[in-house]
């Protein structure tokens, strides 16, 4: 179930974009490597209810509401990214643009801001969807640049991750209240998996 976010609320929003490479090891590229330089582009979307602070904050209640969050996978050649044709239907631009449509975004890509660091501060303004796509393959760009066409020894596989997070803030009376129906919600589904495990473990004993 999720919760009811169509409901009237007064609330303001900001749709942050982070783009960067792991600061890890991508476990599933350590494993085999490609006969050529590949891209894996790990998409995570959210959608984030924080409350309104300007009033003072409450350190007893959680200081977010997750109401969506899934991820999205690709994979790509890197030398995609190499070709200096930028006006063909395979260029850069047009594969990530292709990508961006299969994420499903359930939200509209408006008051836009590149994320620099983890403060919502330091984020820059966006001026349309189409400098999200400029920015991932600015990034991609440079990622095989260092790499080269050719390939190097080591992990051919490079990794960028894109989170597109929607950012919304609520009056604290209205997050208590959507808090209160994600506690319910959540309840409910445990009672559902708790009756169904039980079901299950009668059967099988």
């Amino acid at each position: 179930m999720a919760i009811d976010s169509t409901a009237p609320r007064h609330e303001e929003f900001k749709v942050l974009v982070a783009i960067g490479k792991p600061r890890g090891i991508d476990r599933d590229t350590a494993v085999t490597a490609p006969p050529f330089p590949m891209l894996k582009l790990k998409c995570n979307i959210q959608i984030n209810y924080v409350p309104d602070t300007t009033g003072g904050s409450d350190t007893n209640i959680p200081a977010t509401i997750t109401n969506h969050d899934s991820w999205g996978f690709f994979h790509l050649p890197l030398d995609v990214f190499t070709s200096d044709d930028n006006f063909s239907c395979h260029s850069p631009q047009s594969y990530i643009e292709h990508m961006s449509s299969l994420m499903k975004i359930p939200f509209e890509l408006d008051n836009l801001f590149l994320r620099n660091s983890s403060r919502d501060g330091d984020s820059v303004p966006l001026k349309s969807p189409d400098k999200i796509v400029t920015q991932i393959a600015d990034t991609v760009q440079v990622m095989a640049d260092e790499v080269g066409v050719c390939g190097q020894e080591g992990n051919k596989v490079q990794v960028l991750i894109v989170i597109i997070e929607k950012k919304v803030t609520l009056p604290v009376k209205d997050y208590l209240k959507m808090l209160k129906e994600k506690q319910q919600q959540d309840l409910f589904c445990d009672k559902i998996l708790g009756t169904r495990g039980r079901l299950f473990l009668s059967y099988v004993m």
